[in-house]
């Protein structure tokens, strides 16, 4: 029998729950793996089938028995969500194909079968030997890294090109890249010691994971991520050596232009009003001007104008931009203040900067009557 603190069982749940995606094509994604290491020691594995997340569930005082069963994750998760009991303890029935759960109530559940009537065995899943420079360090700076290129990423969609999917990632290396056919943002840093491309999803698992005890490496197969408690193994998206990242960081380098600081919150609050007044007839486009008077974003007929910054701009410009991109790169700042670079009319972008950030957005060419 196997017995658990409740508390404890729901919190591992909470975190292998995010890993499976109830593919009814690929039903080992249906699947709650709940295996015991050691009388001390039980592991809980879910999959999606490109990344497989396990935590650890160590019981210094517990005894327990030897077991190595699925259940339906659905199921099983909902369930424990309603306990209150402290206590939650399973054990297998006699027939070997039902799980006895004693908590608040007595219950039982089946253990999914395979096509010749057996309960189904779950892979093991096991790293392997890093072939990569292992890196021990703060997940909790690649992260914070990603999150500013949230708004530059490439969007999967069913009508992208083949030849477009790496971008449809987060490079992860010396820097952090994102970037899309008018966006893009560059972090830098030197994060990883190796080049790796990293999934919105994968993206996603790896909130399971603190700074402490977290290293990551890749091995022939693999890229692990693992810490005190949480393993995940990621099979790494294909296209790294056609990611565009040089691309990326050269286009940063040599925009250049005026530079005028900007309230990213306060902006985004301003162009979420002026954005219920764009006109679909010029594709969700404003203008923007700079003059002695401060930056101003109007519609394109100037019926609806907001403030941006009152810092008059030796230099005057007007531009058109995409509003939409402007809100995605703005947003990711919070209540920072940032630098934002006009008038570069031969790249024809706005440029981005807070610290060690820098993004750019590519301006619209309109031909407005």
């Amino acid at each position: 029998m196997i017995s658990l603190n409740t508390i404890a069982l729901k919190d591992a749940l909470s975190r292998v729950n995010k890993c499976a995606n109830r593919d009814k094509s690929e039903p080992l994604t249906q699947l709650l793996h709940i295996k015991t290491r050691d009388a001390h020691t039980i592991d809980f594995t879910s999959t999606d089938v490109r990344n497989t997340l396990t935590y650890t569930l160590v019981d210094d005082t517990a005894d327990f028995e030897m077991l190595d069963f699925c259940v339906l994750i659905d199921q099983f998760v909902k369930l424990v969500s309603k306990f209150n009991s402290v206590k939650t303890d399973m054990y297998i029935s006699e027939t070997g194909n039902e799980v006895k759960i004693r908590a608040d109530g007595n219950y039982t559940i089946s253990i999914p079968i395979d096509s010749d009537g057996n309960p189904i065995q779950y892979p093991d899943v096991i790293p392997g030997e890093p072939v990569s420079e292992v890196y021990s360090g703060p997940i909790s700076s690649i992260l914070s890294a990603i999150g500013y290129c949230e708004g530059s990423i490439t969007k999967l969609t069913p009508d992208i090109q083949v030849e477009d999917y790496p971008r449809t990632n987060y490079y992860v290396g010396d820097k952090v890249i994102s970037l899309d056919g008018f966006l893009a943002t560059v972090v830098s840093g030197d994060f990883l010691p190796f080049n790796i491309l990293v999934s919105p999803v994968t993206l996603k698992l790896l909130s399971n994971f603190t700074d402490e005890g977290f290293k990551m490496y890749k091995d022939s197969k693999y890229v692990v991520f693992q810490n005190n408690n949480c393993k995940l193994l990621t099979v790494e998206p294909e296209g790294i050596d056609a990611f565009p990242n040089e691309v990326a960081v050269n286009m940063m380098q040599t925009i250049t232009g005026n530079p005028v600081n900007i309230a990213a919150a306060v902006t985004v609050q301003s162009l979420n009003r002026l954005n219920l007044f764009t006109d679909e007839t010029y594709e969700n486009n404003i203008k923007l001007k700079f003059n002695s008077k401060g930056v101003f974003a109007y519609t394109i007929n100037e019926a609806c104008c907001e403030q941006l910054s009152a810092d008059p701009q030796e230099t005057e410009y007007e531009c058109y931009i995409d509003i939409n991109s402007l809100i995605a790169q703005l947003k990711v700042y919070g209540t920072d203040v940032v630098t934002l670079y006009y008038g570069d009319t031969e790249s024809k972008c706005i440029k981005l900067e807070f610290g060690n950030v820098e993004q750019l957005i590519v301006l619209s060419d309109l031909s407005v009557d």
